[in-house]
């Protein structure tokens, strides 16, 4: 089954669309490079086109996994999203 970005987010995080920002402020994206993981933050959630930005940039196959948002070290990792 092909399913949207969003859709997909909203279901890993249990929110509706219309609370997914809200649910975002509590959580950031990261990517394991070389052993760590670099977290890759949110530019801007766009409900119409089904999208979501970053401030960087991704390679393809790259695993995206959300995480905590922390002000404790390491970062917790929740789950790979793809």
């Amino acid at each position: 089954q092909v399913r949207g970005f969003i859709d997909s987010l909203c279901e890993h995080l249990n929110c509706s669309r219309e609370n997914l920002q809200s649910s975002l402020a509590q959580h950031t994206f990261a990517v394991n490079v070389d052993g760590d993981f670099n977290i890759r933050s949110i530019a801007a959630v766009d409900l119409e086109n089904d999208c979501c930005s970053l401030f960087c940039d991704l390679s393809f196959g790259d695993r995206i996994v959300t995480a905590v948002k922390t002000t404790h070290l390491p970062l917790t990792v929740l789950r790979h999203f793809f």
